[in-house]
């Protein structure tokens, strides 16, 4: 009786709510985020935890329908929790879907304010902008973007003591941040925001932004930014292409390592024969780390591999390859370098649109401390010059460009990794 009784507290608890059936390839946290609750709500509702398989075939409750009173409710506990100024702090269990259903905000329009993939992983505690919701920026501080010429523009405003106080007009463009945009001109990221009256640290493509307090003077121009060492040019004028290097869009969320491997061997191995000769292991220096089709993108369970984990499914298929790290970092460029004069594409471990991010170390099965860091990305460098590196990323099949400032910061993140395929 007891038993029966146990069986039963589920159904009272949610007569009137919904329920799923499960379908193959779903997952506890994809099921949740088609119903716009947390992980952990569905979980709770059907007597798991969130580390829970789910099977085909099984039925789910689903604890709150889209027109429920919980899901209002848990929407004006969302709403309250988002500041003046639109920013939200991320909590446990929340996706980028079920953030835009509390705002009623779509996913792409959050990704998009965030700098971040539609289906990106939310680390609880962070902040998320959401556009459309409290104040924006004044128009003063956002004129519209000069599509013509996004490069900054400087204006000298006085002279002392024989050196010109400048400020800078900055344009915002894809991918920047406040901090990077602070670290590149030297300057604080509170002088910014007091210079522009930012409600918040967030900025947008397109936005202009005052950057104050900036010296023509030699000597405060060479001063690279917290006094990190500016990157190394291994000669003045460099310009090197690899020519004939395919652009492919991986075919599974975590597979960008193989899909980069596949395009460094010009296509004489597919993606699809990488993965399946690649070795699995928690530790991605041995395999591939989680499931290669995971839903999210950017967490750590489910992350992919490393170089020396990548030279392990190549060697099986015949190709060998080199894998740099844990060099310095002019000796890690000098490499890069070197493979592209001789024509070899350079397989690239940075994040995804070199975003910041802070490693961290977890423990694998065998006992040993690796670091795994939000967010890890693979792509192939295909060019470099004086300004920086481009590369084809596999994550949409784009080519796109960084300066050797951010490849420096972001190489950093994996002591400086990267593999280039025979």
């Amino acid at each position: 009786m007891l038993f029966v009784a146990a069986l039963a507290l589920p159904v009272v608890a949610y007569a009137d709510s919904p329920t799923h059936q499960v379908q193959a390839g779903e997952t506890l946290y994809s099921i949740a985020r088609q119903y716009g609750i947390s992980p952990q709500a569905l979980a709770s509702a059907n007597g798991m935890t969130t580390q829970s398989w789910v099977y085909v075939g099984q039925r789910l409750v689903i604890p709150s329908s889209s027109g429920s009173t919980a899901t209002s409710d848990d929407a004006a506990v969302s709403v309250a929790q988002a500041s003046p100024s639109g920013i939200y702090l991320v909590r446990a269990g929340d996706t980028l879907f079920s953030v835009s259903r509390k705002f009623g905000v779509s996913v792409g329009a959050i990704a998009d304010a965030n700098d971040i993939p539609p289906n990106g992983f939310l680390y609880s505690g962070t902040e998320l902008k959401i556009p459309g919701v409290g104040t924006q920026p004044k128009a003063s501080n956002s004129a519209p973007q000069n599509n013509s010429n996004p490069a900054p523009a400087n204006a000298s405003t006085q002279n002392n003591a024989g050196t010109s106080k400048t400020t800078t007009t900055y344009i915002v463009r894809a991918g920047d941040t406040l901090y990077g945009i602070a670290i590149q001109h030297n300057v604080t990221m509170a002088a910014i925001r007091v210079a522009n009256n930012l409600p918040t640290p967030f900025v947008y493509t397109g936005q202009r932004l005052v950057i104050p307090n900036t010296f023509s003077s030699s000597t405060v121009e060479s001063t690279p930014a917290n006094n990190i060492p500016a990157p190394p040019a291994a000669s003045a004028g460099i310009s090197i292409k690899v020519e004939n290097i395919p652009s492919y869009v991986q075919q599974q969320t975590l597979t960008c390592e193989e899909a980069a491997a596949s395009m460094a061997v010009r296509g004489a191995l597919s993606e699809a024969q990488i993965v399946a000769a690649m070795p699995r292991s928690d530790n991605p220096f041995d395999g591939i780390r989680g499931t290669t089709n995971f839903d999210l993108i950017g967490g750590l369970t489910h992350y992919g591999t490393y170089a020396q984990g990548l030279q392990k499914g190549l060697a099986k298929l015949g190709h060998q390859s080199t894998a740099y790290y844990g060099r310095t970092y002019v000796e890690f460029k000098a490499s890069i370098l070197e493979n592209l004069k001789q024509g070899r594409p350079v397989v690239w471990w940075t994040t995804w649109h070199e975003s910041y991010e802070r490693p961290q170390v977890v423990q694998v099965s065998n006992g040993a401390q690796v670091s795994l860091t939000p967010y890890e990305h693979t792509v192939l460098i295909v060019a470099a010059n004086d300004d920086g590196v481009t590369y084809h990323d596999p994550y949409d099949g784009s080519t796109r460009f960084t300066s050797w400032a951010n490849h420096q910061r972001t190489s950093g993140y994996f002591n400086n990794m990267a593999l280039v395929v025979y």
